[in-house]
């Protein structure tokens, strides 16, 4: 097989129509809204939890964040 070959098999390769993704893109968008609309039901079911969790990761990212200013002077 000469260059010329492999080029044109690669180029053969890399062609591809664009609505053959629609189908992928139709099924993620399903899954994504259906991903929401369970996380926006478990945050109107447990907003305290949901509350504690933020403040959580807020007071975590802050002393990481704090920790790395004063190394850094």
């Amino acid at each position: 097989m000469n260059t010329e070959e492999l080029q044109e098999e690669q180029d053969e390769a890399l062609q591809f129509d664009a609505h053959e993704f629609d189908g992928l893109r139709d099924a993620l968008e399903k899954d994504a809204e259906g991903f929401f609309r369970r996380v926006d039901q478990f945050v109107r079911e447990n907003p305290l939890l949901c509350i504690g969790i933020a403040a959580a990761v807020g007071f975590a990212l802050s002393g990481t964040l704090a920790r790395k200013t004063r190394k850094e002077e």
